[in-house]
């Protein structure tokens, strides 16, 4: 991207506009003609207004956003359902928490809906660093405890790891299940 295009995206989502609050949500505040194709991802500014590229413009939206969520990351507290909670596997009550600290003890615990969250986490890079290796054996203890979404999920992982890599986690799962028999459920 050229620089000055750079810097007047920066300019943008770092200065709120004067009279946006005047303007009816969806309204155009200000469009900018590029050199070249713009292809960025949408952003939104500190005060709600939303900035989009399209073509060779850059448009400039108002919202009724109040400006950016409390949040300091969009998915806290949600799962990819987005209802917020994920359900614990022996109790069927929703675990109190979704990070990745806390899926973790409940894992070790022999928790096997955390297991594979944690599993998934580990596949995604939620949290946590992005390891196919470590997601597969999480999601294979998870499978061993009776959940079926773990299958399906190690079947979808499998796609992006070579036959090593899957031998690798088969090893993990084993040698994590060999020093701590409570991540496999024995009801």
């Amino acid at each position: 991207m050229k620089p000055t295009f750079i810097a007047l995206l920066a300019l943008c989502l770092c200065l709120p506009l004067a009279g946006a609050d005047k303007k009816k949500p969806g309204t155009v505040l200000w469009e900018f003609q590029t050199e070249g194709l713009v292809h960025p991802s949408p952003a939104i500014g500190s005060d709600g207004t939303v900035y989009v590229g399209s073509g060779f413009k850059l448009y400039a939206i108002k919202t009724d956003s109040k400006g950016l969520a409390k949040s300091p990351w969009p998915m806290r507290g949600q799962n990819a359902r987005h209802t917020g909670r994920v359900m614990g596997a022996r109790e069927g009550k929703p675990l109190i928490t979704t990070d990745f600290k806390s899926l973790k003890t409940l894992a070790e615990k022999g928790d096997a809906r955390a297991q594979h969250n944690l599993g998934n986490k580990y596949a995604k890079g939620e949290g946590v660093l992005e390891d196919y290796v470590t997601a597969f054996a999480w999601l294979n203890i998870a499978a061993a405890n009776g959940i079926a979404d773990a299958n399906k999920a190690k079947l979808s992982l499998r796609t992006n790891m070579t036959p090593d890599q899957i031998a690798k986690a088969q090893e993990l799962s084993k040698e994590m299940v060999k020093k701590n028999p409570k991540l496999i459920n024995n009801k």
